[in-house]
């Protein structure tokens, strides 16, 4: 993986096997940046990330784990189901979200506020992954990680809370 320095916007880029992953300061929000993947097929824009170490966690993620892409029907293997940033729509507080399987929305947040644990949803329903695992983490990468693999297996193993 090559990392070039910050240069007329562009905070870093990544390249890998084909892939390049440029991350940008957003034009209309300061302190905000944007994920742009270019595979050999397409080109791909994520926004509104809050912090540059948000946005560089997330394009490694999608770098080290080639479980977030997935096949499109015209077999283009690159398609991304990239997490994105977002303020959560209930109660402000940010969250991590993606789309799963069958188009359903899947997010990680802080469901207590900002000091708080770190939770899987499928829309607004908590999941967990058994009855002894209430789906707790310290870190929204934790479960984002967990939550990829669910969303691997068709979410067959999740159970909602």
């Amino acid at each position: 993986m090559l990392l070039e320095n910050e240069m007329n916007g562009v905070a870093q880029t990544m390249n890998c096997e084909g892939l390049e992953i440029k991350i940008r300061k957003c034009a209309g929000a300061a302190g905000h940046f944007q994920i742009e993947v270019r595979t050999p097929w397409d080109f791909y824009k994520f926004g509104d990330y809050a912090s540059l170490a948000e946005a560089q966690d997330l394009s490694r993620d999608m770098i080290n784990s080639r479980s977030t892409w997935r096949s499109s029907s015209s077999g283009d293997c690159w398609r991304p189901s990239v997490w994105q940033s977002r303020k959560c729509p209930l109660g402000g507080v940010r969250e991590f979200w993606r789309r799963g399987p069958r188009g359903t929305t899947l997010s990680v947040r802080q469901s207590h506020g900002a000091d708080g644990y770190w939770r899987m949803y499928s829309e607004n329903f908590p999941i967990v992954r058994g009855h002894d695992d209430p789906g707790i983490y310290d870190t929204p990468h934790e479960a984002i990680g967990v939550l990829e693999m669910l969303a691997a297996d068709g979410m067959r193993t999740a159970l909602l809370d």
